[in-house]
């Protein structure tokens, strides 16, 4: 996959995330990273401190990122786990509605799926989703 000049957001860079960041930074990605406290977990990119559980923050992220290298690209995304009642799952979903050629994957046992309030928003705001539980 050629992501040569391809603006790529990451958050949580810590541990697993700076293998993906690394890997992601070979293939010529411009990086976006936001971290919570520690700013050596955006070394391989552009640091933006955020709390992403806010969508203030997640907004500003995203317009750093823009600023910084003038786009980010279409984005696919997989949201994992109890997706009722995380907040940062819910102010993603809200940012992701503002921007183009998203496309998102929900996976989640049954009971922790994802609300239908943000299924809504986002067909109202032609983001392309699905759902998955395993």
């Amino acid at each position: 996959m050629d992501l040569n000049n391809k603006t790529i957001i990451i958050t949580g860079a810590a541990r697993i995330g700076q293998e993906v960041a690394r890997q992601l930074k070979e293939k010529g990605a411009n990086l976006v990273i936001a971290y919570f406290k520690d700013e050596k977990e955006a070394a391989l990119g552009f640091g933006v401190q955020a709390d992403v559980s806010k969508k203030e923050d997640v907004e500003r992220v995203v317009q750093a990122a823009k600023k910084e290298f003038g786009k980010v690209d279409g984005l696919k995304i997989a949201m994992v786990g109890d997706l009722a009642s995380g907040r940062t799952v819910r102010s993603l979903c809200y940012l992701l509605g503002k921007f183009e050629d998203n496309e998102i994957t929900f996976v989640s046992p049954e009971n922790l799926k994802m609300r239908e309030d943000i299924g809504d928003y986002l067909t109202k705001h032609n983001v392309s989703f699905k759902e998955e539980n395993d």
